[in-house]
This record gives C-alpha cells, sequence and structure tokens, in this order.
C-alpha cells in the first residue's frame, strides 16, 4: 500500500492548468477502482490496479488537494476498507 498527495495550486474555476494542458476535477469527489482494477474502460490503462482517491473541492485560491492509496492488490483494497471507516481514512 502506498499513499500519494498531490497539491495542484493555481487552477481556473473550470479546472483546467493556466500553463498548460490538462485538467483536474475541482467539485470535489472519492472514486475507487473497478472490481477488476484500474478505471474499468475496456483495455485501457491509464489507472492500472486497486485504489481509492479523495479529490477535495476547489478552495477559492484555486487550490486541489488530492489523496490517492494504491494497494498491491484487491485483497489489500478491500482488507483496507473493511478495518477502515472510509470518512477517516480522509
Amino acid at each position: 500500500m502506498k499513499t500519494i498527495n498531490l497539491k495542484y495550486e493555481n487552477i481556473n474555476p473550470d479546472g483546467t492548468f493556466p500553463d498548460r494542458p490538462g485538467a483536474v476535477v475541482t467539485q470535489g469527489t472519492f472514486i475507487m477502482s473497478a472490481e477488476n482494477g484500474g478505471c474499468g474502460i475496456g483495455n485501457c490503462n491509464c489507472s492500472p490496479g486497486h485504489w481509492i482517491c479523495k479529490t477535495e473541492r476547489r478552495t477559492a485560491d484555486g487550490v486541489v488537494n488530492v489523496t490517492n492509496i494504491k494497494f498491491d492488490d484487491k485483497a489489500e483494497m478491500d482488507l483496507y476498507l473493511a478495518e477502515n471507516d472510509i470518512e477517516r481514512i480522509f
């Protein structure tokens, strides 16, 4: 298991970066990997493995914080979720 914390700064209200291509979610979300890992879209490899991810709502000054917990496998993720209150994880 590995926890990754990201902080995006100067994000436009629509989620785009002012100085490069791309965008981030700004309304705040909680997502987890599909049953068989990854995003669940066919042979896509955009986010392999098993994970849970919380994106916080964009702040008034353009900051978006993201916490991503990556697991070695589905069994580890299931055990982690069973043993922890998801509200307290983040």
